[in-house]
């Protein structure tokens, strides 16, 4: 069975269709019918018109509305023969998607504002690309969203772990392509953010509940934020099964990069981490198909995931 995947972007989102691998389409292209049936886990199959030319499935707009898909959400997509596919979906946090009961799916999805792809994106990296640049996660309380000229939000610990003393007079949080430049005030060794940190939060639809992660950059004083959303910071609370499988276990990827292969390691995607890292043993035992598998070393404080 062929195994293809499908990262959807912000076009593939407007357009209701998911993009496959151009070496999958000139393996299997010819042999594909027009009409192709998408078969996802719970029982429901979604019909799609598979165009040659632009080597995408299209006509997937409610399909992504009813399992509430967005940009930098992935499609894994197993090819079982014929004009079936069996289809897995995962989330900006690189875990398998529990499935949304939705009532009033038509009404539900839409366009993303930029700044939401871009939270979108940014989530995205930090999950599924990025290894150990995580260094503060805050969550965010309601007095962090007081429109006041200075609010604060970092406590000193977060102050020591980012790296601020009260020399810095500006901090760049923001996303990939986004950012906001905010006014830091020391008051008796305590930093305040200037109203331009509510300007921050207000264009990525942050609220209480939520955690946002501040990310490490190549650039002093520049950080990315990862933010993850209150429902699913509560159901870590209660331990709960996230992937929507009901079973023990939860699906998640990792995406290895010229870093993660020279250092050889990965860091294990949040979610999954929270919930399962401390039941794992010593050792992690992986199957990596064709008959191969290897062992993979746990290290604890920070958890990793290494080679």
């Amino acid at each position: 069975m062929i195994s293809v995947i499908s990262l959807i972007s912000d076009s593939d989102y407007r357009r209701g269709q998911l993009r496959l691998a151009l070496p999958f389409c000139c393996e299997c292209g010819d042999g594909l019918p027009d009409q192709l049936s998408l078969h996802v886990k719970s029982g429901c199959v979604w019909i799609g018109k598979y165009v040659k030319g632009s080597f995408c499935i299209e006509g997937l707009e409610v399909m992504m509305k009813y399992y509430q898909l967005k940009p930098y959400y992935l499609a894994k997509l197993h090819y079982v023969g014929g004009d079936a596919f069996s289809v897995t979906f995962y989330t900006p946090y690189a875990i398998e998607l529990k499935f949304p009961i939705v009532t009033d799916f038509l009404s539900s999805g839409g366009e993303c504002a930029a700044v939401q792809v871009d939270r979108l994106c940014c989530t995205f990296n930090y999950n599924a690309k990025s290894n150990f640049v995580g260094l503060f996660n805050l969550q965010i309380q309601s007095h962090h969203l007081t429109d006041k000229p200075y609010t604060k939000v970092l406590c000193n610990y977060a102050c020591y772990e980012l790296g601020l003393t009260n020399s810095i007079k500006y901090i760049r949080p923001g996303f990939e392509d986004s950012e906001w430049k905010i006014k830091l005030k020391w008051v008796d060794g305590q930093a305040l953010l200037s109203k331009n940190w509510l300007n921050f939060v207000q264009s990525a639809e942050v609220v209480p509940g939520d955690i946002v992660t501040i990310c490490s950059t190549l650039t002093a004083f520049k950080f990315k934020a990862a933010i993850f959303d209150r429902k699913i910071v509560y159901e870590e609370a209660l331990g709960a099964d996230v992937s929507g499988n009901n079973t023990s276990w939860e699906n998640f990827f990792k995406v290895s990069t010229f870093d993660s292969l020279d250092a050889a390691e990965l860091e294990l995607p949040r979610v999954f981490k929270n919930n399962y890292g401390y039941t794992l043993g010593d050792i992690l035992h992986i199957e990596l198909g064709s008959g191969y598998s290897t062992n993979f070393k746990i290290v604890l404080q920070p958890r990793r995931f290494m080679v």
